[in-house]
């Protein structure tokens, strides 16, 4: 079992068209190559107040965290959270996720998700129903990285859908790398996130113009750093950052050099991948207004590189999926960070300091 988080800096960035998408190209995988050993794979909508997953699918009346928060507050016996989802048998995987409730029930709800108590009860709850599913995609709101922590924190793989349409959205979704470097470490003993991985999708680009993105987004990170890190009778901006740098160099006690520049030729290259994701196009704004499900029957909805891009994320989930299950039955939770960043050795090996594209 593995689980892939979605998160962005904001909405609107086609956060919900990928990870609905990712959902149903792994469950028409699983269920093609028979890999298929629990419930399929569950499609998480996580948007506790404003949720969209399921207009998206045309699915009205699906069932809303309403009722559990309440149950919660009640004290009442809470059912399995499992018959909170649907099943969708043409599309092969099932959700968790609602319509937009209305006021008063978003207001209440929203009040009842900040109380410690009742998250930690619904996280617990989501951890033991993501269990029985073979994968799950979680999407989330837009920005706000600290109310889904914990779901952040113990999934397999991250995903940042990266909005390139202006330099604003990509200053803020610069910040949300920043943000989840920064919570990586701060937690770092849980499930080895010190050496957590980010994969960074981008959306809304020209065709053509990824290589510059991708040069001009690590050259901003790397001077993040080196502003952080080299500027010594000055406090830094980030005063994480130099911890940060200590506790990588005590990690990397075998290397010969364990400079400032040493962490910043070799950090980014170890935490953050690139993966080409939804180009710009008319087709792609249509269908966010009016919400569809793009992969299988109805592949002339999803303008025909983002079906490619998504259908590529799906096999690198699913091979990577497979190794980690292996080291899950040998119960070394603690090695799953560490392979994954074994896995992304670039060949050939990029300029210093450069992060990996795949």
């Amino acid at each position: 079992m593995a689980s892939g988080i979605v998160i962005s800096a904001k909405g609107g960035t086609g956060k919900t068209t990928f990870a609905i998408n990712l959902a149903k190209a792994l469950a028409d995988a699983t269920e093609q190559r028979g890999l298929r050993q629990k419930q399929g794979v569950l499609y998480l909508d996580l948007d506790i107040c404003d949720p969209n997953g399921a207009l998206r699918l045309d699915q009205v009346g699906a069932a809303s965290f309403y009722e559990l928060f309440k149950s919660y507050e009640t004290g009442a016996r809470r059912g399995d959270l499992k018959s909170l989802c649907q099943v969708l048998k043409n599309d092969n995987f099932s959700i968790l996720g609602c319509e937009v409730l209305g006021a008063r029930q978003r207001e209440e709800l929203s009040q009842l998700f900040t109380l410690q108590t009742y998250a930690s009860l619904f996280f617990r709850d989501l951890e033991r129903l993501i269990s029985q599913y073979d994968h799950c995609i979680i999407d989330t709101p837009g920005g706000g990285l600290v109310s889904f922590l914990p779901l952040l924190l113990g999934s397999d793989f991250v995903y940042n859908v990266f909005d390139l349409r202006d330099e604003t959205s990509i200053r803020s979704s610069e910040k949300v790398l920043i943000d989840f470097f920064y919570f990586c470490h701060k937690y770092r003993s849980i499930k080895n996130t010190g050496t957590k991985m980010i994969q960074v999708l981008f959306s809304f680009y020209d065709d053509g113009k990824l290589k510059k993105y991708r040069n001009a987004i690590t050259q901003r990170l790397e001077d993040w750093l080196v502003w952080n890190l080299e500027e010594g009778d000055r406090s830094p901006i980030d005063p994480w950052i130099p911890e940060n740098f200590e506790w990588w160099r005590a990690q990397h006690h075998k290397r010969r050099r364990h400079s400032v520049r040493t962490f910043i030729e070799t950090y980014l290259s170890e935490r953050l991948r690139f993966l080409e994701g939804l180009p710009k196009s008319d087709k792609i704004e249509r269908a966010n207004d009016r919400g569809r499900l793009y992969i299988g029957s109805r592949f002339e909805n999803l303008f025909r590189d983002g079906v490619r891009n998504i259908m590529n994320a799906s096999e690198l989930f699913l091979r990577e999926a497979e190794f980690l299950e292996g080291w899950r039955q040998r119960g070394a939770l603690a090695e799953i960070s560490d392979f994954l960043t074994a896995r992304v050795s670039p060949s050939p090996r990029p300029r210093k300091g450069a992060a990996v594209t795949t």
